[in-house]
């Protein structure tokens, strides 16, 4: 029997300024960065949605969405 490489989602918060200029949630206290290398990392879907909401009210004209990424993908 193989074993699958079963690989496991984490959520990152992308942040949308003036529907055109992308940050990253880079820590708790609403820092954004453009390096999706610096974004949080959520194991709970739930969570992030949490925090995105957040952020829209504290940032004008933004729009916050999580999205499912690889841990590769955002680490490597």
């Amino acid at each position: 029997m193989i074993k699958e490489d079963k690989k496991e989602n984490i959520y990152i918060i992308e942040v949308l300024i003036n529907k055109y200029e992308k940050y990253y949630l880079a820590d708790y206290d609403f820092s954004l960065s453009k390096n999706k290398r610096d974004a949080v990392i959520f194991i709970k879907e739930n969570n992030a949605y949490k925090l995105a909401s957040i952020i829209e009210t504290k940032y004008k004209e933004a729009l916050g969405k999580v999205r499912a990424e690889n841990i590769e993908d955002v680490i490597y």
